[in-house]
C-alpha cells in the first residue's frame, strides 16, 4: 500500500508540473538561442543550454515514440531552428504551455506518412 501511495505522489507532483514552461519564457530563450549562434558577447548560455534541452527532450521523446519521423540525418541544430521559427511565426500562442508548441512544431515540420 505504501509503494502506491509512493506513486500516487509522485505521479502527481509530475502532473502538477507538467507545464511549468509558457511559450514566452521558451521564445525568451529562444533569443538566446540566436545570439549564441552569432557569438553574441552577451548571450546567456544558461538560457541557451534551457532551450537546448526542452527541445530535445520533445524531440526524443516524440521520435522514440514515432509521434514525428523526421529519418536519420536531422541535426540537432535543424530542430531547434525549427522550433524558433515556429516560435517566431506564432507570437500570439505564446502564452500556451511550451511544450504544445516544441510539439506543434515537430510534427508540422516532420509527419509520419501513416498518421
Amino acid at each position: 500500500m505504501r509503494y502506491f501511495i509512493g506513486l500516487f505522489f509522485l505521479f502527481s507532483a509530475a502532473t502538477s508540473n507538467a507545464y511549468l514552461l509558457l511559450g514566452s519564457e521558451l521564445a525568451n530563450q529562444m533569443k538566446e538561442y540566436d545570439k549564441a549562434e552569432v557569438s553574441s558577447k552577451d548571450t546567456s548560455y544558461y538560457e541557451v543550454g534551457q532551450y537546448t534541452g526542452f527541445v530535445a527532450g520533445v524531440y526524443d521523446a516524440y521520435d522514440i515514440n514515432e509521434i514525428i519521423c523526421s529519418g536519420k540525418h536531422v541535426t540537432r541544430g535543424q530542430v531547434y531552428a525549427v522550433v524558433a521559427k515556429f516560435l517566431r511565426n506564432n507570437p500570439e500562442r505564446w502564452d500556451e504551455p511550451a511544450f504544445f508548441l516544441v510539439s506543434d512544431a515537430l510534427k508540422k515540420a516532420f509527419p509520419c506518412a501513416s498518421k
